[in-house]
């Protein structure tokens, strides 16, 4: 599953969340991009590793990418397969924020 939020140029965010079969959208606004920024900010996401890979051989796992770009341009994009950067929470609790939009 996918969860992005956008900001929109009127200052409101779509977010959604995309599954194999259906795309869900909801208009929320600005506060929630805000409360999604604090996590990000909290978690240090600008000081992750572009990749994180467990240190055992593993075939039959999960994988996760985290991809942000801000307003001036800059981006930042992680992802890893069976293994976390040491503040990874900070990302966890931006994707329940978007999940909650659906609720």
């Amino acid at each position: 599953m996918v969860r992005s939020v956008s900001l929109m140029p009127d200052g409101r965010c779509l977010a959604q969340m995309v599954d194999f079969e259906k795309v869900d959208s909801t208009v929320c606004g600005p506060e929630v991009m805000d409360k999604i920024y604090d996590c990000l900010k909290r978690g240090k996401i600008q000081n992750y590793k572009e990749r994180y890979r467990p240190h055992v051989r593993i075939y039959d796992g999960y994988s996760w990418t985290v991809g942000v770009k801000f307003e001036n341009g800059e981006s930042i994009s992680s992802g890893g397969y069976m293994a976390y950067p040491k503040d990874f929470s900070a990302v966890k609790d931006a994707i329940d924020i978007i999940e909650h939009l659906f609720k």
